[in-house]
């Protein structure tokens, strides 16, 4: 009876997915795998959706003659099971739209005999799904791909270096009993070994492989190249993420072409953590705060991952981008039933661009398109010039930049 009852108490320890401090190694194993899966089942750590409002604005300064620039913007478009456009507008409106022969969508601008200094602003309203390896096993149960669809991505070139000689031999030690086991290892090989950095430019796998060192370019490309070298389809997708900083949020991360549940979106570069369980919980598990822009992210039209590009007739002109998400929201399920985090709204009365001409001047002010004479928060637009607003209320007459800050007025 007495080793009876101490087998009874093991069992239940074993089964205890609490602190396993103190705990033997398998007692650690279990705990941890059952803290993962019930991590997992109740999705803490990955809301179901997101929706978003992001603002892409092109600031261009043409300091010499130039008589004509041409914009090439990729647009974020539908993707199933990734992300739903709402609705995208351009400020000005595009010269035209159009697709490349794999469905990424372009807008293109022309200017004809240029103004000194203009913007170009596209405000885009999406929501991101929640698609990862944990919602992948549950959608297709496990249903089988046919491979000819990504043999396209087992070759070399593009940054990803598969058969270099230093990728090989890392790709020698890495093994897994199955595909996913193996995607795994090799998922936490580039994270053990890489540190992250700044890099201007874009080194490759090889380069990543030797100094191990990178940002998300070298970390995904490493992640790729690995993928590749162990004959296993793999990918890069450029987009940007959902961050609140001045940052500029463009972003790179991998898919991996799974037999049993086709491409599956990995990032390493957000895999990193010390605390095992929680990697295992991050490999399986991605928050909607990826948006698509181009996907795949080679075509005909702007090619070697690139979303934007310019052209100009005379002299060089300076062009400087920026991205900011107004707000956005998400729901989770589980421990965290109809929980909805939202941004607070930004200051009112913020000039966001300005679209000059002598006779029919408009300016972006809290995502309107106006014009002089319109009113707005009881704010008139008296005047809309060049590089700035003149703006009344209660007899009070004052003007303001692009981008500057609101003034008090407006409260």
């Amino acid at each position: 009876m007495k080793y009876r009852i101490l087998l009874l108490l093991f069992v239940i320890s074993l089964q205890s997915p609490g602190n396993t401090r103190g705990k033997t190694g398998l007692q650690k194993t279990v705990a941890e795998n059952s803290t993962v899966e019930a991590y997992r089942q109740r999705d803490y750590f990955a809301p179901l959706n997101n929706v978003v409002e992001v603002y892409f604005s092109y600031s261009f300064f043409v300091p010499g003659q130039t008589s004509r620039i041409k914009l090439i913007v990729a647009l974020p478009k539908p993707i199933p099971d990734r992300q739903k456009i709402l609705y995208i507008e351009c400020f000005p409106r595009p010269s035209r739209n159009f697709s490349s022969k794999c469905g990424n969508k372009y807008a293109e601008f022309v200017f004809m005999e240029p103004r000194r200094r203009f913007n170009v602003q596209i405000h885009v309203k999406a929501e991101l799904l929640r698609y990862d390896l944990s919602t992948a096993q549950k959608k297709y149960k496990e249903e089988f791909f046919p491979r000819y669809y990504a043999e396209d991505f087992l070759q070399d070139g593009g940054g990803i270096e598969w058969d270099d000689f230093r990728i090989w031999e890392i790709a020698r030690t890495i093994k897994g009993q199955s595909e996913i086991e193996t995607v795994k290892n090799i998922y936490d090989y580039v994270i053990n070994n890489m540190e992250y950095c700044i890099y201007e430019g874009d080194g490759g796998a090889t380069y990543a492989a030797g100094q191990k060192k990178g940002d998300c370019s070298e970390y995904s490309e490493l992640f790729i190249a690995l993928c590749r070298a162990k004959r296993i389809p793999a990918r890069v997708v450029i987009g940007y993420t959902v961050r609140v900083d001045d940052g500029l949020p463009k972003h790179a991360w991998a898919e991996v072409y799974l037999r049993k549940y086709g491409w599956v979106p990995f990032d390493p570069t957000w895999g990193e953590a010390e605390v095992l369980w929680l990697r295992e919980v991050k490999f399986h598990t991605m928050r909607p705060l990826y948006i698509y822009n181009k996907y795949p992210d080679n075509d005909e039209v702007l090619s070697n991952g690139e979303d934007v590009e310019i052209w100009w007739w005379g002299d060089e002109v300076e062009m400087k981008e920026s991205v900011k998400f107004k707000q956005w929201q998400w729901q989770s399920h589980g421990l965290q039933e109809n929980i909805v985090t939202t941004k607070p709204e930004p200051t009112h009365g913020v000039v966001g661009g300005i679209l000059y001409t002598e006779d029919n001047s408009s300016a972006i002010i809290d995502s309107k398109v106006l014009k002089e004479g319109d009113t707005i928060r009881g704010v008139k637009i008296v005047k809309i010039y060049e590089a700035e607003v003149e703006f009344e209320k209660d007899s009070r007459r004052w003007t303001q930049k692009v981008a500057e800050a609101a003034r008090p007025f407006w409260q």
